[in-house]
């Protein structure tokens, strides 16, 4: 999420009941863009703010924390979650307020936005643009290094903004009415494994996946960017993206898992190490 600091300090948001709602009544009732998502009521953005209200202040202190343990999620998942992050981003743009609420939980928006004392996420990191090999910026794309089941109903995600070099956010997310929405953020204490360069190794690879993406996205090869390039070993011959009615063989696969953007739209490639890639991007 390109804007976790700039939102949460830049008034976008009142500490009040009667501001909250003055808001609210000017935030764009019908959906533009990509901020799409049902809106919260401006009741319930009432009720929020006098729980608030209501809380005794407490001290709030930046923290850095690491990516907690957890069960894996697929790309599916994963999708979802920037599907989230990309419609806050959009809401945000927007200033479609009641939108963007609904893309955080009750727990967030008491605790955050109308707390006695709301602050900013540390940016946990030295922030610059960066570019590739050829000196061209990377596109800037919310990207999700890891994410675990930590619990039923909660992930965990490492998310990084390409073309920063900033650790990122860990972020936490609830599952509520079939979707899944922001609970809590902090600064990354690792930076992303997915940042590190392309081995020469992969190079090959790497070209083959641009190509793919390129004609996948009906773009030049040229404005294809990747935004993330990541070892992994997968569980089995899958390449952890299994079809239905397929069986694979039983071993370990080392591999890699490569996300590429033009700038605007972002594709997951899983490989293994002597060229074979399949397109794992969630629907």
């Amino acid at each position: 999420m390109h804007r976790f600091v700039s939102i949460l300090l830049a008034g976008f948001f009142s500490l009040s009941i009667t501001s909250a709602a003055v808001v609210a009544q000017d935030a764009t009732p019908v959906p533009s863009g990509a901020c799409t998502v049902e809106p919260r009521t401006q009741e319930e953005v009432n009720a929020l703010a006098a729980i608030a209200a209501a809380t005794p202040p407490s001290e709030s202190v930046a923290v850095t924390v690491r990516l907690p343990q957890g069960d894996p999620v697929d790309e599916a998942v994963i999708s979802t979650l920037l599907d989230t992050l990309n419609q806050a981003d959009e809401c945000a743009k927007e200033r479609d307020i009641l939108r963007y609420l609904a893309l955080y939980s009750d727990y967030f928006i008491v605790t955050y936005v109308f707390g006695n004392e709301p602050v900013g996420i540390d940016s946990g990191g030295q922030s610059g643009p960066q570019v590739n090999a050829e000196g061209t910026p990377i596109p800037q794309v919310n990207v999700i290094d890891n994410a675990v089941l930590v619990e039923e109903g909660i992930i965990a995600a490492h998310v990084f903004v390409s073309g920063n070099s900033d650790f990122g956010s860990i972020v936490w997310f609830v599952e509520q009415d079939g979707r899944w929405i922001i609970q809590d953020i902090a600064s990354a204490g690792d930076p992303p494994a997915g940042r590190s360069d392309v081995p020469a190794e992969a190079e090959g690879i790497v070209s083959r996946v641009i190509e793919e993406a390129a004609a996948a996205l009906d773009t030049d090869p040229e404005n294809i960017a990747v935004v993330s390039f990541k070892s992994v070993d997968w569980p089995d011959a899958a390449l952890g993206c299994p079809e239905e009615e397929m069986s694979y063989a039983a071993v370990v696969t080392p591999g890699y898992r490569i996300v590429v953007s033009d700038g605007e739209s972002t594709l997951t490639f899983h490989t293994d190490r002597s060229g074979a890639f399949v397109n794992c991007s969630g629907d």
